[in-house]
């Protein structure tokens, strides 16, 4: 440390906090109660009137106030179905200061045919404003 000292001039304060401050940082890595997951996949299963969130094993189910499906369309009404998604993320704890969830959204029924382009544009639209970093569509 000393040739590193005097070839780059730092003084032995300088040493010292470089020090510490490595040693902070292996500190703050090896505590079990500072897990970040970088890139959170949650699982969106919407039925008619009901959305299952689930993220590892945790899983919850979440109906809305009001209906959101009509006899044509899953998602035919945006506001329940956007507050019933927001609920089950903020429930899951998939919500922080840097911490946005990348979602997967699985229309369980009347998805027979596939999905227009309205019905994607709509499932994407309900991710991204319920909080999602990413939204993927997965019709099974």
């Amino acid at each position: 440390m000393d040739k590193l000292r005097k070839v780059l001039g730092f003084s032995k304060l300088a040493i010292g906090k470089i020090k510490l401050a490595k040693q902070v940082d292996k500190t703050r890595d090896k505590r079990p109660d500072n897990k970040v997951e970088k890139n959170m996949e949650v699982i969106a299963q919407i039925y008619p009137d009901r959305i299952v969130v689930s993220h590892g094993s945790q899983q919850q189910m979440f109906s809305p106030q009001a209906p959101f499906t009509t006899r044509r369309l899953l998602v035919g009404n945006f506001a329940p179905a956007e507050q019933c998604l927001k609920a089950g993320l903020k429930q899951l704890g998939c919500f922080g200061l840097f911490k946005r969830p990348t979602l997967v959204i699985q229309p369980m029924a009347m998805c027979e045919g596939g999905l227009s382009e309205v019905e994607e544009r709509c499932l994407m639209e309900l991710g991204l404003s319920a909080g999602a970093r990413d939204v993927r569509i997965q019709v099974a």
